[in-house]
């Protein structure tokens, strides 16, 4: 069993929530407790201790319940193995400043397809490794909407064209 003082209390709830974690609201704090069979025994302890509105949160659906909750869920890790489909596309683009190589990181993060990317402010260059179903052109409009130039081009590596394309 725990000792109450080695249990965390936040003053905002939710905000370290996780599934793997037993969680008790605490008056307007959360407890929480790490994924153990003391754990009922912990939670039994605390409240001996005066905390009488302690309220146990041990499903997911009282967890969503927390507004934090929603927010600090990390998107699910996909594994970077890369198949013989999967396409590499490497660009040399101008950058100057961490602030250009920061621009096509963010976009290349939300483009949908991309499995993994490297942007190199040093040798001024972007790869991406995608799904079959993420065009280069696609791919290269993306980077277009940074406002950065795109020197030259490659896919799985043969050079191609840097010319904008409309792309639907």
């Amino acid at each position: 069993m725990q000792d109450p003082a080695s249990l965390r209390y936040l003053p905002r709830p939710g905000r370290l929530v996780s599934t793997e974690t037993r969680s008790a609201g605490i008056g307007i704090g959360i407890c929480f407790l790490p994924p153990s069979a003391d754990a009922d025994a912990d939670i039994d302890m605390a409240r001996q201790d005066g905390m009488s509105k302690f309220r146990r949160l041990s499903h997911a659906s009282e967890l969503s319940k927390l507004p934090a909750y929603h927010y600090s869920q990390p998107r699910p890790l996909q594994t970077n193995t890369m198949s013989a489909e999967d396409h590499t596309y490497k660009f040399n683009v101008s950058m100057s400043c961490g602030g250009c190589s920061g621009a096509v990181t963010r976009v290349l993060t939300k483009l949908e397809g991309v499995k993994s990317f490297d942007v190199s402010l040093d040798t001024q260059t972007a790869t991406v490794v995608a799904e079959p179903s993420l065009s280069y052109e696609k791919v290269l409009t993306t980077i277009f909407k940074t406002g950065k130039k795109v020197n030259s081009g490659e896919a799985d590596g043969e050079a191609r064209s840097v010319e904008p394309v409309a792309v639907a």
